[in-house]
């Protein structure tokens, strides 16, 4: 078997002779081979889990130039995993990788630079980086884009650029771009009021588990926007979303926070209004469906 098939094989779970294979090359020095035995003792995968020999292979691997393992080795030392956090050196290996055009070192380098971590605050610096991870199409990139221009961080404030960027980290998934633009569609900011949109896009986001989607599902299934008015199924949203709101979540990010916090508090009165209009019985239904 050689590396690309060993490779193919790790990736779809399977540890059929690869570990054999990512050994022998990675102890002749093969960059490649070095990374996946790192990402082998990373996941417990194919070998117990043990973080810090996947380090000291990713280590080796990113001495050689290789972007993945650079990237990598910086997000060990940005979360303080087996090594003291350390943030000026997590943006060295990610400058590294991003020099190299690798999206996720650009991404996370992007990062550093919006938070001043390990480096000034340069919130012009961020979005340039977060542009150039976002045009490799990785959505968590999209995502920060979307935020930036919606609050003129960096950029002057364009929410219809904001919107085509949260469109296109939403439709890949990210929950919390699901649900800023199920705002968008639900105010009308940035693009055409559309009740049904948000109510699609919320439920999407609720589903992932966004607290906020959760308690904006809640408001539309209260209101009738966008879907048949249903109080049942806004109780179970809105108590399931204040059940789920987590201040720790915006810890970085204290105008979210605010928007958070006045919609939690919206959504208690609410429930306190339903909790007294809503019959026996469709108390029980809604309680049986916030539990399943």
């Amino acid at each position: 078997m050689d590396l690309d098939r060993a490779i193919e094989v790790f990736e779809s779970g399977d540890c059929d002779g690869v570990l054999t294979v990512f050994r022998a090359l990675a102890d002749d020095g093969d960059r490649r081979a070095q990374h996946f035995l790192g990402r082998a003792y990373d996941l417990g995968r194919c070998v117990i889990r043990d973080q810090k020999e996947a380090l000291r292979w990713f280590r080796m691997s990113a001495d050689q130039g290789y972007r993945r393992a650079e990237n990598t080795v910086g997000t060990y030392y940005h979360k303080g995993i087996v090594v003291p956090q350390d943030y000026a050196e997590a943006v060295r290996w990610f400058r590294r990788a991003a020099k190299q055009g690798h999206a996720w070192g650009q991404c996370n380098l992007a990062t550093c630079y919006l938070y001043g971590e390990g480096v000034r605050r340069n919130h012009a610096e961020a979005i340039e980086l977060y542009r150039a991870a976002a045009d490799q199409g990785l959505a968590a990139a999209q995502a920060a884009l979307g935020r930036m221009y919606g609050r003129g961080e960096g950029t002057s404030r364009d929410r219809v650029t904001a919107v085509d960027h949260l469109s296109r980290a939403a439709k890949q998934g990210i929950a919390e771009s699901q649900r800023e633009l199920a705002l968008a569609y639900y105010q009308g900011d940035g693009v055409a009021r559309n009740p049904r949109g948000a109510f699609r896009w919320a439920r999407l986001a609720a589903e992932a588990g966004d607290a906020v989607g959760q308690i904006l599902l809640g408001f539309l299934y209260h209101d009738g926007h966008g879907v048949r008015r249903n109080p049942i199924q806004a109780f179970r949203w809105l108590t399931i979303g204040v059940s789920e709101v987590d201040e720790e979540d915006y810890s970085h990010d204290p105008s979210s926070l605010q928007q958070c916090l006045r919609l939690k508090s919206e959504a208690l009165e609410v429930l306190d209004r339903l909790e007294t209009q809503l019959t026996e019985r469709q108390l029980g239904k809604a309680y049986r469906l916030i539990a399943k």
